[in-house]
């Protein structure tokens, strides 16, 4: 999209449309948002959301039956922390790290109750993956903490729903 096309478009909607342009990524900028209690919901398909620390996520808008995901909910039935909640998307793949070859969710669900942590499940060491390359390894050790730390971000917002 040309940036003469984005302001045009900018220009109508101001017109009519509350909006935010957001500085980076949309659903970061959502739940950022939703943490600090400008809007209630986050209404998206992208999963990220939840790692964002979206406390209410409204999926399948465009269905049938659509779904509400309440954050501690999902929290309390893993049985994990925040930060743990944020490893276990990390290792099932996000926008900012790899996919984790053969890793799923059980998998890294499973890796959280045991580890702890991302760094305590990569501490392991490669020999511990035998399905990464070794460029896989080193590149998830390499993205997962910078990752972290962005997910992390909005969680240390105030959230409406923890006040």
């Amino acid at each position: 999209m040309s940036r003469a096309f984005w302001q045009e478009s900018v220009n109508l909607l101001a017109c009519t449309i509350s909006f935010a342009a957001a500085p980076g990524e949309a659903e970061e900028e959502c739940c950022r948002m939703a943490r600090i209690g400008l809007v209630e919901i986050v209404m998206t398909e992208d999963i990220d959301a939840l790692a964002f620390g979206a406390p209410l996520c409204l999926r399948g808008i465009t269905t049938s039956t659509p779904t509400l995901v309440v954050l501690d909910r999902v929290l309390s039935g893993l049985g994990l922390s925040g930060p743990q909640f944020i490893d276990m998307c990390i290792l099932c793949g996000s926008d900012f790290t790899p996919k984790a070859k053969g890793i799923g969710p059980v998998k890294a669900l499973d890796a959280m109750k045991k580890y702890g942590s991302i760094e305590g499940f990569l501490g392991r060491g490669k020999s511990a993956f035998p399905t990464w390359s070794d460029e896989l390894f080193e590149e998830f050790k390499s993205t997962a903490p910078e990752a972290h730390a962005k997910f992390l971000l909005n969680w240390n917002l105030a959230s409406s729903s923890n006040a």
